[in-house]
């Protein structure tokens, strides 16, 4: 018999000698890894890693930099971004040709007074329906709508409003006149937030 079929027959030199097998393969992939590694230009191109001057120690802080540098920007673009009624003026916003006249005739007329609307927390939402853009100014304290009536198309469409349609109580609607001074109330309101 050879020697190494009776270390064999125990279990611990059994599994001392699959250890030490593992081990050694192990140590052979690790060792073909090492040498077979793309250099840095390979991982640079790959985007792994990033193409800088600095030294392997700064880069974490001018990443941190970059990214602060990125959110100052952002954060400034923000605001300066413009609001609805510049939106509106700019035709970048559609709304109802007779809204549009009102808000820039307002917007025109400085010395115009702007009178207050019920409630304080007021809100410029436009909805759309079907193709056809509508304006709505609500005062939140009271669910008044100041704008006209949505056609009555969509709600023949037998259809249940989804969950995120309130059906507000219908009342008449103020003629054009008073809507952009509700809106003009909006964008200040807007502007002391």
């Amino acid at each position: 018999l050879p020697p190494f079929t009776s270390s064999l027959k125990s279990p611990a030199a059994f599994h001392g000698q699959i250890r030490s097998l593992e081990r050694a393969r192990t140590e052979n992939f690790l060792k073909h890894k090492i040498r077979s590694r793309p250099e840095r230009a390979e991982l640079v191109r790959m985007h792994i890693l990033q193409e800088t001057g600095a030294e392997p120690s700064l880069q974490a802080t001018q990443m941190r930099l970059k990214r602060a540098r990125l959110a100052d920007d952002l954060n400034e673009k923000i605001a300066q971004r413009p609001g609805p009624m510049e939106l509106v003026e700019k035709n970048i916003l559609p709304v109802d040709s007779s809204v549009k006249q009102a808000i820039i005739g307002e917007a025109g007329d400085s010395a115009a007074p702007v009178q207050p609307l019920r409630g304080t927390n007021l809100t410029l939402c436009f909805s759309v329906v079907g193709q056809v853009n509508y304006p709505k100014v609500l005062d939140e304290d009271s669910n008044d709508p100041l704008s006209p009536e949505q056609p009555a198309s969509q709600e023949s469409q037998g259809s249940a409003p989804s969950p995120g349609e309130s059906k507000m109580p219908e009342t008449p609607s103020p003629g054009p006149a008073s809507l952009p001074s509700a809106m003009l109330q909006v964008r200040e309101t807007a502007n002391t937030i």
